[in-house]
């Protein structure tokens, strides 16, 4: 779903594609290995899957932006940052808005005087 959520449209077939492939190898990897794996380690195979999920955790809680509710233009701006993560948790304010909409603060505040 994070594919789907940051790629711009024009991008967005062809990463899913892509994040699809990759999930796809995996599964297959760990369907024709599991076996070997639980004759040779048993029920320690699990161990595996524990630490993995408990590195991705990590991973995604320390480097992955968060991207509910913002539209594209603005997760734009946010993996434009210098921080994407620390940009990603700031609330957004009427000039992130406006960025979006490409509209000049400074003449928004003109027309208001």
């Amino acid at each position: 779903m994070y594919i789907a959520e940051t790629l711009a449209t024009s991008t967005r077939a062809k990463g899913t594609a892509v994040g699809n492939l990759a999930s796809n190898i995996s599964s297959a990897v760990i369907q024709y290995g599991s076996g070997p794996a639980f004759a040779n380690i048993g029920a320690y195979f699990y161990l595996v899957f524990v630490f993995w999920d408990l590195i991705e955790f990590g991973v995604i809680y320390l480097y992955w932006p968060e991207t509910k509710e913002r539209t594209l233009e603005e997760l734009s701006e946010v993996f434009e940052a210098k921080n994407p993560v620390k940009k990603s948790l700031e609330k957004r304010d009427a000039a992130t808005v406006l960025n979006t909409l490409a509209v000049d603060a400074a003449m928004v505040e003109k027309m208001d005087h």
